[in-house]
């Protein structure tokens, strides 16, 4: 099974209410505002705080740090190319399909007969 990793929080609208102010309850604590339950994201991993959102079917608001809220950077791939297996590699994708082409294929023997009427 696939598991979620990161997700983006970049785009989250941001809430006024004051986290103190808020009253506690079983997932975290209550906006007097809106009604939904805030859960603290602060001490959570990113692939915790990805199956949170993705899998609840409430409403998920929550508090964050900075570094979690900042938009992900992509992710620099580091491909390291052997210039000797590009070559080999080159070389034997060349000559397989080469021979391929080389080859001639038996002649099929058609007979051709006449009916008279």
């Amino acid at each position: 099974m696939n598991r979620v990793t990161k997700i983006n929080l970049s785009n989250l609208k941001k809430c006024n209410q004051v986290w103190a102010d808020m009253p506690e309850n079983e997932k975290g604590k209550l906006c007097l505002k809106c009604s939904n339950t805030i859960i603290d994201f602060r001490k959570m991993t990113d692939s915790e705080i990805a199956e949170t959102h993705l899998f609840s079917e409430e409403k998920v608001c929550g508090l964050y740090t900075k570094e979690q809220l900042a938009k992900p950077k992509k992710e620099e791939k580091n491909i390291k190319i052997n210039n000797w297996n590009s070559f080999y590699f080159g070389l034997f994708s060349f000559l397989s399909f080469s021979s391929y082409s080389q080859e001639k294929a038996e002649p099929i023997k058609t007979e051709q007969t006449e009916k008279k009427i």
